[in-house]
């Protein structure tokens, strides 16, 4: 069962220039700004604190739903360039507001509290960032149909440039703290002017705003089925819902365990490894990036996807834990990382396919999110007082395991659901 597309043409390849180069810009920002954050959030506030003052970033995050819906009713997710262009701008502003915040911050200088004034900035930008990255996730999945997965892998390569350059510096946390933020703010300004560019070469077609019809719809009934046209639609109603709020659920799951991971990557990996800790998460990204490219030549593979998430984060969580006890080659299963992204693509392409318009790429998000904000809870209660992530990581194992059975659950649905189509 192929996940639907809005686009019933082939993308140009200018279109495809575009996206991608505006995912590799927008990840080199994200990079920058984001995977040292952590680190730097601890270096100027108590570790649970920064632990709390990291889920503003998830919690603000849930607000792009609303926004979403909100933008919908007033007719401006009709163009999502222009939408790119402003949140792209808006972007800039805040990672450099952020950077200077956290100078101040360090210097003893912050308005109310420390801990307020960080999460005030947090608070925004992780609502423009969020709505940025659901932009940009509905013109992949919705314009350039099987190509998603290689605008994607662009935006991978740009994360995977930024860490790399990072690690260039050999490891001075000190230079990587002081400038990240900064660098990243310039990137997102790059990152406004090229979506504006993108207005002389090509508009990408937005949506539809509804679901299919039931005639359409992959759990419509058939004429030649012999069920009673009244109970039929509801049972296939039911049916769509509980597989809907599955998908919720999974992706809900994974952000957990994403979330936990990112909260101490960059000082597991620079602490066990130094420098060479950049390199290696640069090199689970182009692991991911030669995953992503393959995809679009993978197309029964694709439709089995949504289990080599979980699968991905039990063998990552296994080797960091083994790790930890100091068994140091074991940290290298870190390489699983490459197995998230892939993952995200097909859960965005289920809930493109389930729910066509703008609305399923932004309930997705706030699944996501509310992961986020799940995760950040959990870690400030098991590594409060400086304690490590060991026990943070060992809880996300659990849920990576729990969210396998039901991934595999909603792929024997599907199998099910394809075969009676035949």
């Amino acid at each position: 069962m192929e996940p639907h597309s809005s686009s019933t043409t082939r993308p140009s390849a200018s279109s495809i220039f575009f996206s991608g180069g505006a995912y590799f810009i927008h990840f080199l920002a994200l990079g920058f700004a984001s995977f040292p954050l952590q680190t730097h959030l601890r270096q100027v506030l108590a570790p649970t604190s920064a632990s709390l003052v990291a889920s503003v970033v998830p919690i603000a995050a849930c607000s792009t739903y609303f926004l979403f819906r909100f933008a919908e009713a007033r007719g401006w997710t009709r163009s999502p360039q222009w939408m790119l262009v402003t949140l792209a701008s808006a972007l800039s502003i805040m990672q450099a507001t952020l950077g200077m915040k956290l100078h101040w911050v360090s210097g003893q200088s912050y308005w109310i509290g420390p801990a307020i004034d960080v999460a005030a900035c947090l608070l925004v930008l992780g609502c423009i960032q969020s709505s940025c990255m659901t932009v940009l996730n509905h013109i992949g999945v919705a314009a350039m149909g099987s190509h998603a997965y290689t605008v994607r892998a662009a935006g991978s390569a740009g994360y995977m440039v930024a860490v790399m350059l990072m690690g260039l510096l050999g490891g001075s946390q000190l230079e990587v703290s002081e400038r990240h933020l900064f660098v990243g703010s310039a990137c997102s300004a790059i990152h406004a002017i090229f979506a504006a560019l993108s207005f002389l070469f090509v508009r990408w077609t937005p949506a539809p705003s509804h679901l299919p019809t039931d005639s359409s719809s992959p759990n419509a009934p058939t004429a030649s089925t012999g069920v009673s046209t009244a109970a039929t639609p509801s049972r296939a109603s039911h049916s769509h819902t509980l597989e809907w709020w599955c998908l919720l659920a999974l992706v809900w799951m994974i952000a957990m365990c994403e979330m936990s991971y990112g909260l101490y990557s960059h000082e597991f990996l620079t602490s066990t490894y130094g420098a060479w800790g950049y390199f290696v998460f640069a090199t689970a990204i182009a692991m991911e990036i030669g995953l992503l490219l393959a995809m679009p030549r993978l197309n029964a593979l694709k439709q089995r996807l949504l289990f080599v998430g979980p699968l991905g984060w039990i063998c990552l969580f296994t080797g960091c834990l083994l790790a930890i006890a100091g068994w140091y080659p074991m940290g290298y299963f870190a390489l699983a990382l490459a197995l998230n992204c892939p993952f995200q693509v097909s859960a965005n392409e289920h809930a493109h396919r389930m729910k066509p318009s703008i609305m399923g790429v932004a309930s997705m998000t706030l699944a996501q999110s509310l992961g986020y904000v799940t995760a950040t809870l959990v870690a400030a209660w098991t590594t409060g007082n400086g304690n490590g992530p060991q026990l943070l990581w060992m809880t996300m194992w659990v849920v990576s395991i729990i969210a396998l059975i039901l991934a595999l659950w909603k792929m024997n649905r599907d199998r099910i659901e394809a075969a009676s189509l035949k």
